[in-house]
């Protein structure tokens, strides 16, 4: 398992990260840390992007690898990642297109010349680092585009799997509970929870820790979608002026 992330969410993964590592440490996993210090290439890129440099770093080093975003926690520690693993894929993600965009939060990735070809073509795609994609299926019946669209290393995943045939039929789609259920879809049961773009998000990953109830989940308050991106542009900005290089926390 691989979290990758930056000083910008010290205070989350200091939440997640102890079950991060507990639950590795139940089934026998290895726990990588990686942390961005970047400026990434081209400069003004988004730290987003910086898990697939962890990815493609890593990904050498095992048979699968199964990346997390850092603001999520491990709800049920009796699935196994390996009960995800389908060898007819290289890689496994969600959720479902009935229940929303294909989201790059969670991702279970095999070893293979494929896997490395996806990333490597993903992170080239940088007229996303900049435009929002508008994904066909999203389209309603004016053909008008979602609002918002998908941002960043997710527009890209989201347009080779629209677009490169040789990629989408080798990644397999999961329903939400498996690998992105959120604050609004999670049950008891959930394999982990998600809390994108949620303010005050480390302390309602401690509340959910410490028994939160589903009441105190719907009723949490996500950041407008393009407040949260011009927000995470900027604090990305300024951290990007500071760091320049990805490493390996020793």
């Amino acid at each position: 398992m691989i979290d990758v992330h930056n000083s910008f969410y010290d205070g989350i993964y200091e939440v997640s990260e102890p079950i991060k590592r507990a639950y590795c440490a139940k089934h026998g996993y290895e726990f990588v840390e990686y942390i961005s210090q970047a400026p990434l290439v081209p400069e003004d890129r988004q730290s987003n992007w910086s898990r697939v440099q962890g990815i493609i770093c890593e990904l050498h080093r095992f048979d699968w690898l199964f990346y997390l975003d850092t603001d999520i926690l491990i709800m049920n520690d009796e699935i196994k990642i390996d009960s995800f693993i389908d060898d007819k894929y290289n890689l496994i993600a969600g959720p479902l297109p009935s229940e929303g965009h294909i989201m790059t939060s969670g991702m279970l990735i095999r070893n293979c010349r494929w896997s490395y070809e996806f990333f490597l073509d993903l992170y080239a795609q940088t007229k996303f680092i900049h435009e929002p994609y508008h994904s066909p299926a999203g389209m309603d019946a004016t053909g008008s585009p979602p609002q918002g669209g998908y941002y960043f290393e997710q527009s890209a995943f989201h347009f080779l799997y629209d677009h490169v045939p040789k990629y989408k039929q080798k990644i397999k789609l999961v329903e939400r509970r498996h690998f992105n259920s959120e604050t609004k879809s999670y049950k008891e049961g959930d394999f982990l929870i998600h809390f994108p773009g949620q303010i005050h998000k480390a302390r309602l990953m401690k509340k959910m820790l410490q028994g939160g109830t589903q009441e105190m989940l719907t009723s949490a308050h996500p950041v407008n979608s393009d407040d949260f991106r011009n927000s995470l542009s900027s604090s990305y900005t300024k951290i990007h002026r500071i760091k320049n290089v990805l490493v390996r926390k020793k």
